[in-house]
């Protein structure tokens, strides 16, 4: 869906491309489609990049 903004900016920028549960490439699951549960889902992405980007050298960490 935003494959040609991904292309644009990850020239210059590094691109995550999230996904809500049950679409795209990511698994059905019969339950947590509910806003709660998909906001715990975003933020626990968030904290994961947010680790992540701590491991990198300053000057990779854009």
């Amino acid at each position: 869906m935003f494959s040609e903004q991904v292309k644009a900016f990850s020239a210059g920028y590094r691109c995550v491309i999230y996904d809500h549960r049950g679409q795209s490439r990511s698994e059905v699951t019969r339950s947590g489609y509910d806003m709660d549960t998909l906001t715990e889902d975003a933020a626990a992405v968030n904290a994961a990049i947010r680790k992540f980007l701590e491991t990198l050298p300053p000057d990779q960490n854009l």
